[in-house]
C-alpha cells in the first residue's frame, strides 16, 4: 500500500513539475523603419522598367552593350542617419553629396533631397540586409514632369524601354547593407 501512495504521490509531483514549467514564447523585438534604414546601403542593382520591359542598368544581368555616362560601382552608397541626414557617394567621380530624407505616406514612401534630386520613392522592400526603392513616372505627363522624372524617361528611352506606346516608366534601386 505504501508503494501505491508513493507512486501516486510521485505521479502528482511529476505532473505538477512539468506542467508548471512552461517554456516562454520567444519575443521578437520590434524594430522601427527608421532603425532599419539608418545605415550605409551599397547599390546592388539599378533598373529601368517600361510597362513590364525591365532593363538592368547596374548589377547582375546588365547588358554588355549598355554604357551610361556615369557608371555605378560597387562602392557607391546611400548613408541614412536616424536624424534624417543623407550622404550619397559615387565612386566613379569620387563625389559625396549630402542631403536629407524622411518617410512620407505612413512610411510607405521615402522623400530624398540631395544635390539636384528631390524625389519621393516607393519603398518596395526594407529589411536589415536589403532594401529596394522605386520611382514611377507617367510618360504622358512628361511636359509637366520634374527634372528627375524627365531624366528617368530619358534613361528609359536610352535603354530601349520607352516607346511612343509606353504609359509608365519605373526607375528602381536595390541595395545591400554592409
Amino acid at each position: 500500500m505504501k508503494n501505491n501512495y508513493f507512486l501516486i504521490l510521485s505521479f502528482i509531483c511529476f505532473t505538477f513539475f512539468f506542467s508548471a514549467c512552461k517554456k516562454d514564447e520567444a519575443v521578437t523585438p520590434t524594430v522601427s523603419k527608421t532603425e532599419l534604414i539608418a545605415r550605409k546601403w551599397f547599390f546592388s542593382e539599378q533598373y529601368i522598367d517600361g510597362d513590364g520591359t525591365k532593363v538592368v542598368i547596374y548589377g547582375a544581368g546588365k547588358p554588355a552593350n549598355l554604357t551610361l555616362t556615369t557608371e555605378t560601382t560597387p562602392n557607391d552608397y546611400f548613408n541614412f542617419t536616424k536624424d534624417g541626414k543623407l550622404e550619397v557617394y559615387t565612386d566613379s567621380n569620387k563625389k559625396t553629396v549630402t542631403g536629407t530624407w524622411k518617410f512620407v505616406n505612413d512610411e510607405s514612401q521615402i522623400l530624398l533631397a540631395y544635390d539636384k534630386t528631390n524625389a519621393t520613392f516607393k519603398i518596395d522592400e526594407l529589411t536589415d540586409k536589403t532594401s529596394a526603392i522605386s520611382l514611377s513616372v507617367t510618360v504622358a505627363n512628361a511636359a509637366t514632369a520634374t527634372q528627375d522624372e524627365k531624366n528617368i524617361i530619358l534613361i528609359g528611352a536610352f535603354a530601349g524601354v520607352v516607346t511612343n506606346k509606353t504609359a509608365k516608366v519605373t526607375y528602381g534601386l536595390k541595395f545591400v547593407a554592409k
